[in-house]
């Protein structure tokens, strides 16, 4: 496997890792779409300006992570944190809830796609029980693995297991006894925000964004690498 790696590393660019915001946006216009279902483009630049900025992001691995790499660029550029190490999907959920014990009055929003969520949806209740004010997680949903999807279609592997169908996140977050906001516009975004809801949280929150599943995340260099792989192994 060593040495597979090895090989890989030469064959792969992997200079393209040192500086995202230097490369090209993918379908920039997009992030002028605001019609329903939310453009991910578009959620990450009205994010920006819907919360706080002395917000701390946690950013989930998979596809939010490209989306947030291109798209999502908070005032303070230091408080936005990605879990690169082992990029474990739903790590971010207890990353965010350590983020809201460490430092209780600031805000934590915690971007995570539903499969994620869905894997790792006990640590919420860890959140809710223990009444973590100014925590949100803002949940991207759109009914599959999306990375998955799309690096099958790349990669020309067989599209399978990546559908896991719609979930009700709000329900969800009821059913842990919290508040739970469905998101399907930036007209939702901004009137969720004027009701005062940042402002009066108690408690955990979640906000189930429902997004478009057409849309393809930055993923190229992790195509390159899996078609790389597929050759070593045949």
């Amino acid at each position: 496997m060593g040495k597979i790696f090895e090989k890989l590393t030469q064959l792969v660019d992997t200079k393209k890792f040192i500086d995202y915001r230097s490369i090209e946006l993918l379908n920039p216009d997009k992030i002028h779409i605001k019609s329903a279902p939310y453009k991910p483009q578009a959620l990450m630049q009205d994010l920006v300006e819907i919360l706080p900025d002395e917000t701390h992001c946690i950013i989930d691995s998979g596809s939010i992570l490209g989306w947030s790499i291109q798209y999502l660029f908070p005032k303070k550029a230091k408080k936005i944190w990605y879990g690169l190490g082992l990029a474990s999907m739903g790590s971010s959920i207890g990353t965010g809830i350590g983020a809201a014990l460490a430092s209780p009055s600031t805000p934590v929003a915690v971007l995570v796609g539903d499969g994620a969520f869905i894997m790792q949806n006990g640590d919420f209740h860890t959140a809710v029980h223990d009444k973590l004010d100014h925590l949100i997680f803002i949940i991207l949903n759109d009914g599959c693995y999306n990375m998955v999807k799309f690096g099958q279609k790349l990669t020309g592997a067989a599209p399978i297991g990546y559908d896991i169908g719609m979930v009700d996140f709000v329900k969800m977050a009821e059913a842990y006894g919290a508040e739970g906001f469905e998101i399907q516009s930036v007209e939702d975004l901004v009137a969720f925000k004027d009701k005062g809801n940042l402002s009066r949280q108690r408690g955990p929150i979640i906000l189930d964004v429902r997004v478009d599943a057409n849309e393809e995340t930055v993923m190229g260099l992790r195509a390159q690498v899996l078609r790389r792989k597929a050759e070593f192994q045949d």
